[in-house]
């Protein structure tokens, strides 16, 4: 990660958050922490995310995105190995997003759970996401230009939309780490 340089976009006024990719050390390989979210949230019921939320006046991109992981789902920001940052996606909404990637110091983690915001947590191997069988795909248009979108599967839950884009992003740099290829 420390070689990694993100792709920026200005804020340019959009209402700005940051969420937060945690591996886990879980047994072989790590897995990616996901949550789902609750019935009881304003936007995107029960779809699946990472922990995070809107950036405060007094905070910045990666303290946000400890933050609202404290708040969600009980991780202490102090136990958060923070990786470095990924490159900034700009969601349908008009939200400006900045993910951080992050290593947590064990597993299993106790989570301790907000219930208004999150509706229970994943956690998915590595080596699943990277396997191109987990997968689908369907066009769409993102800021005026017709795109490949890509889904990960994870039993009967499927991660699309921002978060999908994020975490291709995200596995693209793992599997480059590796030696292989993401698309």
């Amino acid at each position: 990660m420390a070689a990694h340089a993100p792709q920026t976009v200005a804020v340019d006024g959009r209402p700005a958050a940051a969420v937060l990719i945690a591996l886990l050390p879980a047994g072989p390989e790590p897995h990616v922490l996901l949550t789902i979210r609750s019935q009881e949230v304003d936007h995107h019921k029960g779809e699946i995310s990472f922990p995070g939320g809107m950036i405060e006046a007094d905070e910045g991109p990666q303290a946000a995105a400890l933050r609202e992981a404290w708040e969600e789902v009980g991780i202490r920001p102090d136990e958060v190995e923070v990786l470095g940052p990924l490159s900034h996606f700009v969601t349908r909404s008009g939200f400006h997003v900045r993910p951080f990637a992050g290593v947590l110091p064990r597993a299993p983690y106790d989570y301790r759970i907000s219930e208004v915001e999150v509706a229970g947590v994943l956690e998915v191997p590595l080596g699943h996401l990277l396997d191109e069988a987990n997968s689908a795909y369907y066009h769409t248009t993102l800021h005026g230009s017709e795109v490949i979108v890509r889904e990960y599967l994870w039993g009967e839950h499927v991660v699309t939309g921002a978060t999908a884009w994020m975490l291709r992003d995200f596995l693209r740099l793992v599997a480059a780490r590796m030696g292989r290829e993401h698309v």
